[in-house]
C-alpha cells in the first residue's frame, strides 16, 4: 500500500484566549508554553485515538498483490465481483475519488461501509476484475470537517491536557487526566490509552 497525506487542516481546536481563561493566566509571559500545550494535548488525543481530530485528505494505492482472493475484515479482498478495501485512516467523511488502475470508477458503483471500527470501500459488480493491478482512492478523513465541527467534547479534553500539564510543567507527573481519559475513551479506535 502506498499512503500519502496531500492536505491536512491546519491549526488547533482551541484558542489560546481559551486556554488562558481555563487555567487562569494572566499577562502574556507563557504564551508561547500554553501554545505549545495546546498542540501537544491535540497531539495526545489523536495519538490515544489513532485518528486526526481536523480533516485530512489521504491518497491510498493498493496493488493486486496485495488482495486476499477470499472475504476478509482487516485486509483488502476480492471476492464474488465485489472489492472490498479498508481504509488506513478512519473516520472517512468524504470519498472523492476512486481509481482502477487509471480509470475513475463512477461513484454510484462504490460505497462506504462500517466493519466494527473499520471503514471500507467496497465496490459491487465490477467487471474486468482480473485486468486490474491497482486501486487508488483519494477521501478525507477525520473526525470534523472543520474547526467549526469540532465536538466540544474534544475541546473541553484539550483544555485539560493544557491545565494538566502547565500545573505540573515542574515536575515529572505530566499525564492525561482521568477525567478526559474518560471523555475521550468512547472514541478511542485500535486501543487507546
Amino acid at each position: 500500500m502506498d499512503l500519502r497525506l496531500k492536505e491536512k487542516v491546519e491549526g488547533e481546536i482551541i484558542a489560546l484566549s481559551d486556554a488562558k481563561n481555563y487555567i487562569h493566566a494572566n499577562g502574556n509571559f507563557d504564551d508561547e508554553l500554553i501554545k505549545t500545550l495546546i498542540k501537544s494535548g491535540r497531539e495526545i488525543i489523536e495519538k490515544t485515538l489513532h485518528q486526526s481530530i481536523l480533516r485530512e485528505r489521504w491518497t491510498c494505492k493498493y496493488f493486486r498483490t496485495e488482495f486476499l482472493n477470499k472475504k476478509s475484515a482487516i485486509y483488502p479482498c476480492i471476492y464474488d465481483s465485489v472489492v472490498s478495501i479498508p481504509f488506513p485512516k478512519n473516520p472517512v467523511l468524504k470519498i472523492n475519488n476512486v481509481f482502477a488502475d487509471n480509470r475513475e470508477i463512477n461513484c454510484k458503483k462504490y460505497n462506504i461501509e462500517k466493519t466494527g471500527q473499520r471503514y471500507h470501500l467496497v465496490i459491487r459488480n465490477f467487471k474486468d476484475l482480473d485486468q486490474i493491478n491497482s486501486f487508488t482512492i483519494d477521501f478525507d478523513a477525520g473526525i470534523a470537517k472543520d474547526f467549526n465541527s469540532v465536538p466540544s467534547i474534544f475541546r473541553i479534553a484539550n483544555l485539560m491536557i493544557v491545565a494538566q500539564h502547565y500545573e505540573k510543567r515542574n515536575s515529572d507527573q505530566n499525564f492525561v487526566p482521568d477525567a478526559a481519559k474518560n471523555m475521550l475513551s468512547n472514541y478511542v479506535q485500535f486501543g487507546g490509552f
